[in-house]
C-alpha cells in the first residue's frame, strides 16, 4: 500500500520534530515574515527564471510518462535544484529554490499528463484517468481524433489549465497572509490534528488496520533514516518505480532475446546521462566529506554514524539475502533482482565501511563506547522519539478495543494534556472538533467503513 508508506515515511518524522521541539512550522520570527512583500515569491520565480524553466521542462517530460508524473516529479525536481546549485548550504533551511523547483515541475506535469491521455488514450496520472472516463461518458474517444476533428476540445483543456493556474495564483495572493498564519501556530497544536488526518489518509488507502501498522512502521523507519543521514526519497522512488522497471526490463529481454538492447543509441545516451549524474553526485559527497564544517544541506544531510551504522548493516543483509534468493529462480526471472541486489550490496559495503570509520572517530573523541552511544542517542532524541511512537502504538491498540473515532479523539486529548501541557478545556475542545470532523466528514459524507472494535463491534 503506497499511501500509508509515503504518509508514514515523510509525515510522521516531521510531526515528531514539531512535537519534540514544540516549534512552529516557520523557522523565522513572525514579525520578520510580516515585513515581506506579497509579491516577493513572484519576484523570486523571475529571479530564478532559468531554474523555473528547466524544472518546467522536466515536469512536462515526466508528466508524459504514464503512471510516473505525480509520484516522482517533486523529488526529481528538488534533487535537480540541489545538484545544479553552486551554494547548497540553505537547502532544507528555507532556500526558495527548494520551493520553486518542485512547484514548477509539479504544475508542468499536469499539462504533460494530458499528452498521452488525449493523443493515445493512455492516462498519464490519476487525474487524467478520471478525465478520460469523463470524456468517454461525453462520447469523446481519446486518440488521433482529439488532434484533428476534436482539436478545439483539446485546446480548451490546455487553456483551462492555464486559466486555472492564474486564478488560483491570484486567489492565494489574496489569502496568503491568512494562510501563512498557520505556519506560526505552536507545534503542539498542529501535531494531533495532522496525525488524525495522516492516519485517516492511510486508512482510505485500503480500509485495513494493517495500513495503520504500515504507516507507523514506515514512520519509525523514516525517523531513523532521517536521524542517520540516509535520504528517504530514493526509497520511495524505488517502491514506485520497481515494478514498472522490472516489467520493462523483462519485455526488453524477451523482445531482444538477451541484452542486445543495451547497445542501442538511446540506451547508451541514457546510460551516459546516468553516469554523469552519478559522477556529479559522488563529487558532491566527496566535497561534503572533505569539509567537516559544512552545514546540513537538506534531506539526508544529518551526520550521526552510530545511528547510520545499523541501517547500513540492515541494508547489507537485505541486499545479500535478495541476491541469494534470486539465484534459486529461473534465469529469466532472476536477472532483474540480481541487477539490483549486486550493485546494492557493493554500494552498501562502501557505506558500511565509511560509517565504521566515522564510528571509530567518534569513539576516539569520546571517553568510552557508552559515552559515544549516549551522545548519539541524545543527538537523535531517541528517548522522546520512543515516547512519541509509544503514543501512536497506543492509538492503534486502543482502536482495536474501542474503535477509531473514540481512539483518535482520546489521542488528541491525551497528547495535548500530557505532552503539550494544555488545560482540559483546550484538550477536550480540540478532541470534540476532531470527532465532528471524523463523524461529519469521514462517516456521513465519505461513508467510510470503520474497523470493528472489540467492545462496540
Amino acid at each position: 500500500p503506497m499511501i500509508p508508506v509515503v504518509l508514514g515515511f515523510f509525515a510522521i518524522p516531521e510531526l515528531m520534530e514539531l512535537a519534540i521541539k514544540d516549534v512552529s512550522i516557520s523557522r523565522i520570527p513572525k514579525d520578520q515574515a510580516e515585513d515581506g512583500e506579497m509579491l516577493e515569491g513572484v519576484k523570486d520565480a523571475f529571479r530564478h527564471w532559468w531554474l523555473t524553466l528547466r524544472c518546467s521542462i522536466l515536469g512536462t517530460y515526466i508528466g508524459v510518462l504514464p503512471g510516473l508524473g505525480a509520484a516522482i516529479v517533486d523529488w526529481l525536481a528538488y534533487g535537480h535544484a540541489i545538484q545544479s546549485a553552486k551554494d547548497k548550504s540553505m537547502f532544507g533551511q528555507g532556500d526558495i529554490r527548494g520551493v520553486i523547483a518542485p512547484e514548477a515541475a509539479n504544475n508542468a506535469s499536469k499539462g504533460g499528463a494530458l499528452i498521452p491521455t488525449v493523443a493515445f488514450g493512455i492516462p498519464g496520472s490519476l487525474g487524467t484517468a478520471i478525465l478520460m472516463g469523463a470524456l468517454f461518458i461525453q462520447g469523446l474517444k481519446p486518440g488521433p481524433e482529439m488532434l484533428t476533428a476534436k482539436l478545439h476540445i483539446t485546446f480548451s483543456m490546455v487553456w483551462t489549465i492555464v486559466v486555472a493556474n492564474i486564478l488560483v495564483a491570484i486567489l492565494l495572493m489574496m489569502w496568503s497572509k491568512q494562510v501563512a498564519k498557520v505556519a506560526f501556530i505552536r507545534g503542539h497544536l498542529i501535531v494531533p490534528g495532522v496525525i488524525m488526518f495522516v492516519f485517516m489518509g492511510a486508512w482510505l488507502g485500503g480500509a485495513s488496520i494493517g495500513d495503520w501498522v504500515t504507516c507507523l512502521f514506515m514512520g519509525i523507519v523514516g525517523f531513523f533514516m532521517k536521524r542517520g543521514g540516509w535520504p528517504r526519497p530514493p526509497l520511495v522512488l524505488a517502491l514506485i518505480l520497481g515494478q514498472i522497471l522490472e516489467n520493462a526490463f523483462q519485455i526488453s529481454l524477451r523482445t531482444h532475446q538477451g541484452l542486445g538492447w543495451l547497445g542501442g543509441p538511446i540506451v547508451l545516451i541514457i546510460m551516459a546521462l546516468i553516469a554523469l549524474t552519478l559522477l556529479f553526485a559522488v563529487r558532491g559527497v566527496i566535497r561534503s566529506k572533505s569539509s567537516p564544517d559544512t552545514p546540513a544541506m537538506g534531506e539526508g544531510s544529518e551526520k550521526n554514524p552510530i545511528i547510520s551504522l545499523p541501517l547500513a548493516v540492515a541494508l547489507l543483509i537485505l541486499f545479500s539475502w535478495a541476491g541469494l534468493e534470486a539465484f534459486e529462480w529461473s534465469p529469466w526471472v532472476r536477472q532483474f533482482p540480481l541487477t539490483i541486489a549486486v550493485p546494492g550490496t557493493v554500494i552498501t559495503l562502501i557505506a558500511l565501511y565509511q560509517d565504521s570509520k566515522s564510528v571509530l572517530v567518534v569513539r576516539r573523541d569520546a571517553e568510552s563506547w557508552l559515552t559515544a552511544i549516549k551522545a548519539a542517542t541524545d543527538k537523535a532524541v531517541l528517548d522522546k522519539a520512543g515516547i512519541f511512537f509509544g503514543y501512536l502504538i497506543a492509538l492503534i491498540l486502543v482502536t482495536l478495543v474501542i474503535g477509531q473515532q473514540i481512539a483518535l479523539c482520546l489521542f488528541i486529548a491525551t497528547y495535548l494534556w500530557r505532552w503539550g501541557k494544555y488545560g482540559w478545556r483546550v484538550s477536550i475542545g480540540y478532541a470534540v472538533v476532531g470527532w465532528i470532523i471524523l463523524y461529519g466528514f469521514y462517516d456521513q459524507v465519505m461513508h467510510i467503513l470503520w474497523h470493528p472494535s472489540w467492545l462496540f463491534g
